[in-house]
C-alpha cells in the first residue's frame, strides 16, 4: 500500500501499475491498450488542468456565458495525436464536459465539429505541421473573446478600437482591446507545482481518474484517428 508516482515510458504503464497497491499517480497517456482494469485506483497526471487561467475559464463556462469554443491543434503529425494532443483534449473535456461523437470534415488536416454533453458547440481544427501555436478560443454571449494562445498564455478581447485613416495608414482599421491575465512564471513547467501541491495535500480531485482518462482516450481513437 502507499502512494506511487509512475513516470516510466508509456508502454510499461500497465505492467508497472498492475504490480502496485495503493494510490497510483501515473504519467499520461496510460498505455495504448483498450482493455484496462478501470477499477484500479489510478489517477492520471494531466498538468494542464492546473494552468493559472483554467479555473477562471471553467467558472465562466459553467455560468452559461460561453456560446462556442474553437480549438487549433497544430500537431507535428497524426502519430503524435494520442501521446501529445491528449493534453489539449483533456483540458477541453475538463472545461466543457464529456464530448458527443464528432463530425469529421476534411482529410489531411481535418476539422471536427461536435458538442459537449452540455450542448456546448466545439470546433477542433487539426493543422498538422503548421507553424502556429496551439490555441483555445472561447466566445462569450456578451461579445468577449477569451483566448489561450499558446496554451500557457491567456487574454481577453473586450472590445474594438477604431483607427481612422491618417498619414501613416490610408485605411480604417479595427483592433481588439486585449487584456492579458497576469501570470507569474516560475522555474517549473506550468501546472507542475500546482499538481505537486495538490498531491502533497491529498486533494487531487481535479485530475482525471483512469476511467475518465480512458473515456477521453477512447473518444479520440473513435473520432480523430
Amino acid at each position: 500500500m502507499g502512494n506511487w508516482l509512475v513516470c516510466t515510458n508509456i508502454e510499461s504503464h500497465e505492467e508497472i501499475c498492475s504490480g502496485l497497491q495503493g494510490n497510483i499517480y501515473c504519467e499520461k497517456p496510460f498505455s495504448h491498450q483498450p482493455d484496462y482494469d478501470l477499477t484500479r485506483d489510478i489517477t492520471i497526471l494531466m498538468n494542464r488542468r492546473y494552468y493559472y487561467w483554467v479555473d477562471l475559464m471553467k467558472d465562466i463556462i459553467d455560468s452559461g456565458k460561453i456560446v462556442k469554443i474553437i480549438v487549433v491543434i497544430p500537431e507535428r503529425s497524426v502519430d503524435a495525436l494520442i501521446t501529445q494532443s491528449i493534453h489539449v483534449i483533456d483540458m477541453l473535456w475538463y472545461l466543457a464536459g464529456p464530448f458527443r461523437p464528432a463530425t469529421r470534415i476534411g482529410t489531411s488536416s481535418p476539422s471536427f465539429m461536435l458538442s459537449a454533453d452540455s450542448g456546448m458547440p466545439i470546433v477542433i481544427n487539426m493543422n498538422y505541421g503548421a507553424n502556429e501555436n496551439f490555441s483555445m478560443r472561447f466566445y462569450a454571449d456578451n461579445g468577449y473573446v477569451y483566448e489561450a494562445k499558446p496554451l500557457e498564455a491567456f487574454s481577453t478581447a473586450e472590445g474594438m478600437e477604431v483607427h481612422e485613416p491618417d498619414d501613416e495608414s490610408p485605411l480604417r482599421s479595427y483592433r481588439p482591446i486585449i487584456n492579458a491575465l497576469t501570470y507569474v512564471p516560475t522555474q517549473l513547467k506550468p501546472g507542475l507545482g500546482e499538481i505537486v501541491d495538490d498531491l502533497l495535500a491529498g486533494a487531487s480531485n481535479k485530475l482525471p481518474t483512469l476511467a475518465e482518462h480512458r473515456r477521453i482516450h477512447a473518444w479520440m481513437r473513435d473520432n480523430m484517428e
